[in-house]
């Protein structure tokens, strides 16, 4: 194996957690018999790659994982490959019904609550298409982080970005601005009430209401 499969082995076997500091290079180099140097190229890859993160006074840490970093990698090998995008639309699909039952059962009082705050700003009459838009994003993440699974829920939010970045929502009309708040707002109604069954109905509804 390289030296750059041969650390991240070493990262898996040592059970790293995000935020935990790695060994510093010297060390490293000293472990796998290398230069600091070689060791350098590869931390600076995993950086690069958002797995690593190097820190003023703190050495090197691991990251986060970062859905929106995997979406936007995705995004351009969709892109650079041809593929056909409208995958995503039917990915988006499946994963957000299969989270949602998930997600009227976890979901908290606060989630429940930002949701609530989400529809009520999608209801006011001076909303712009922009700010539709970012408030309709809102609403299905908050979603998605209501299922209470770390996994589902960021493949979930890789394809929603994968979506949004493809398949924009135009509103470019007051009726469809009013169309999607009400429609936003049955949604809310239904995940307070516990009906999973009729979210996902609307769920699908929703995805394939026609634009004016």
């Amino acid at each position: 194996m390289s030296l750059l499969e041969n650390i991240k082995a070493y990262l898996l076997s040592e059970k790293f957690r995000p935020g935990d500091r790695i060994p510093p290079e010297e060390d490293l180099a000293k472990y796998f018999k290398t230069s600091r140097s070689k060791i350098r190229e590869v931390t600076t890859t995993l950086c690069l790659q958002g797995i690593l993160e190097k820190k003023a006074r703190r050495g090197t840490v691991i990251l986060e994982p970062d859905p929106k970093q995997f979406c936007n990698e995705l995004i351009f090998r969709f892109k650079l490959t041809h593929q056909n995008t409208f995958d995503c639309m039917e990915a988006r699909k499946v994963i957000e019904k299969a989270i949602v039952p998930l997600a009227v059962r976890r979901i908290t009082p606060m989630q429940m609550q930002k949701l609530g705050e989400i529809v009520r700003k999608m209801e006011q009459l001076t909303l712009s298409p922009a700010e539709m838009d970012e408030l309709d994003c809102q609403f299905h993440l908050t979603l998605l982080k209501s299922c209470g699974n770390n996994t589902l829920q960021t493949i979930g939010q890789i394809i929603q970005g994968l979506f949004n970045q493809q398949f924009r929502q135009d509103y470019h009309s007051d009726s469809l601005i009013k169309k999607t708040a009400a429609a936003h707002r049955e949604l809310y109604n239904v995940v307070r009430n516990s009906d999973s069954a009729k979210v996902v109905e609307l769920m699908e509804n929703h995805f394939n209401a026609p634009e004016e």
